[in-house]
């Protein structure tokens, strides 16, 4: 793990982090281990992709969330997109399209057939940033004609 300060770098063995974003490190400067305490400390962004489904299917109607965990210091910011573009904030709220969970949920719910595109979620802090995306397929009903 490299944790960055300003334009440093200390390269660790182990890192304990606090609620106070103060991080203690034991680091290999030198022959010796050695205990540095850091005050401000940046943690690049990280999205966790673990048991994550990146092609989800869903029939039309029917409710979709795609999760957008994140960790570093200070807290990324989330924004997502579809198809490239910004959600706009008429899109997203009270609507069928909410964000959840301070941005780390994108729901849809009663998906319809023009919900089938392409999701990106783009976290960012002062020390970096990371992206996903998924491709969602919303799948129409069929009725028989007689």
């Amino acid at each position: 793990m490299t944790v960055a300060y300003v334009s440093r770098e200390i390269h660790t063995r182990q890192c304990y982090f606090s609620v106070s974003s103060t991080v203690r490190c034991h680091c290999h400067c030198l022959p010796k281990i050695r205990t540095v305490r850091l005050s401000g400390a940046l943690v690049g962004t990280r999205i966790d992709r673990s048991g994550l489904d990146f092609y989800p299917t869903v029939i039309v109607n029917r409710s979709v969330v795609l999760e957008c965990v994140t960790t570093g210091i200070p807290k990324p910011e989330i924004t997502w997109l579809k198809d490239g573009r910004a959600l706009e904030l008429g899109q997203v709220g009270a609507g069928r399209v909410r964000l959840l969970d301070d941005g780390a949920e994108l729901s849809i719910q009663s998906a319809i057939v023009d919900d089938s595109s392409t999701y990106e979620c783009r976290a960012e802090n002062d020390a970096g940033q990371d992206r996903i995306h998924y491709q969602l397929k919303v799948l129409g009903m069929c009725t028989a004609i007689r």
